[in-house]
């Protein structure tokens, strides 16, 4: 399955053999079962901050 994977991305990425490589070594295949699954957008508690854009040098 996992190579099943790498092949698709690879096609349609146009990724080289190279980069293929690297994305094997590095993990690729675990990272995307993880973000697919949703487990690395998982927050608890405090850890999300909304940051708030505030204009610079426009006083009110």
């Amino acid at each position: 399955m996992e190579n099943i994977q790498h092949i698709q991305q690879s096609i349609e990425h146009g990724w080289s053999r190279n980069v293929l490589v690297h994305q094997i070594e590095s993990g690729f295949y675990h990272a995307l079962f993880v973000l697919e699954l949703g487990l690395g957008l998982t927050f608890v508690g405090n850890q999300v901050h909304l940051y708030t854009f505030k204009p610079i040098g426009v006083s009110s």
